[in-house]
């Protein structure tokens, strides 16, 4: 660079900060209402870039809150510095702006400002949809043949999201008591604790499971004796039994949580039904499973998991297995899961004939 150059340059900068430092003189000297005068101009530059940043940098698809909210400041902002500088007058401005305060002071902007920043207006449907977009924009540049099955899967898993009710604990205690060697038949006591909180106390919540209809001319009838008391109340009435399960079928509604205390005895051959097998219908926070397997020198348990990898850390899954002997061989079985288990996950329990 030739140093002929240099105090051009520095002469051109000059003078620029000259002018700068005029105008804000003269906005400064004139106080409220040199800002006023010059308005027109900032109101136009404003709302010309407030328009731009929303078409250019604000989607319509991801964020409509935001891009409607910059749109009509945009355009309002925009409107005032045409109209101003038409008009040349600091009274339509004077009106303009007191206009402009009433409308900022109104409950109906804070509500609408409200909405915009928090999408309280916005719907599941709309923000699904969003997501969706986002997942499918994410998962482009990832190997062709696996984007429409991981789309479906994470898409899957947001739907699930819309959720009347959860799970807070599930626990469950399973006693094999007794095995018949001769007839192959186990006995066993099975407790279940679930606290069930609905979205809100007014949603009606079923709380339904199927019972396997009995099997025609079965050589070894189930034997099944249970209760089921929901917040002190005695529901047992609405068992169904069936095949080596047991049913029900009603609806929960007017509280915030549920306390649901299930609990029954039954015998079955083992030859016909070896496992044990839960899958959970709801989200389920903390899930919990304790087998007392009181005759463990004939029958084996083994817990396994369903629907999630154990081995990942964040899934928090733990197997402790005990040993006690006193008299009999008693082997005690406890799981966890403290993260969250979503619906169609849960555990296997195998049992077998040693």
């Amino acid at each position: 660079m030739s140093e002929s150059r240099i105090p051009r340059q520095g002469k051109f900068y000059s003078e620029k900060i000259a002018i700068a430092k005029r105008t804000l003189n003269r906005l400064a000297s004139g106080g409220g209402k040199g800002f006023w005068s010059a308005a027109p101009w900032v109101f136009l530059v404003i709302g010309i870039a407030v328009l731009a940043i929303a078409h250019l940098a604000v989607s319509s698809i991801e964020l409509p809150g935001w891009h409607g909210f910059l749109i009509s400041v945009g355009s309002l902002l925009l409107s005032a510095g045409v109209f101003s500088i038409l008009l040349k007058s600091v009274q339509y401005l004077d009106i303009f702006r007191d206009e402009l305060l009433k409308i900022f002071d109104t409950p109906a902007f804070e509500s609408v400002l409200r909405r915009v920043i928090w999408s309280d207006d916005t719907h599941d449907d709309k923000l699904l949809a969003t997501c969706k977009d986002l997942v499918s924009k994410y998962l482009i540049t990832k190997p062709k043949q696996l984007r429409a099955p991981l789309i479906a899967s994470l898409v899957k898993l947001l739907e699930r999201a819309n959720c009347a009710s959860y799970n807070r604990h599930f626990r469950r205690t399973i006693r094999i008591t007794a095995f018949d060697p001769n007839l192959r038949v186990i006995k066993l006591e099975d407790e279940v604790f679930i606290e069930l909180i609905p979205k809100t106390p007014d949603e009606s919540i079923r709380y339904i499971a199927k019972a396997t209809r009995p099997t025609p001319g079965s050589p070894q009838s189930t034997e099944t004796i249970g209760s089921l008391v929901v917040n002190g109340q005695d529901y047992s009435d609405k068992i169904q039994y069936g095949d080596q399960s047991v049913g029900y079928d009603f609806i929960l509604v007017g509280n915030g949580s549920y306390s649901i205390d299930r609990r029954y005895e039954k015998q079955f051959r083992l030859p016909d039904d070896p496992y044990i097998h839960l899958r959970l219908t709801r989200h389920t926070l903390n899930l919990r499973l304790k087998v007392e397997n009181m005759v463990a020198d004939k029958i084996g348990a083994v817990l396994t998991p369903s629907g999630f990898d154990p081995d990942a850390p964040e899934t928090k899954w733990t197997v402790v297995e005990k040993e006690l002997v006193r008299g009999v061989r008693n082997v005690t079985i406890e799981m966890s899961k403290e993260t969250l288990t979503f619906p169609n996950e849960g555990y296997m329990l195998v049992v077998y004939e040693k």
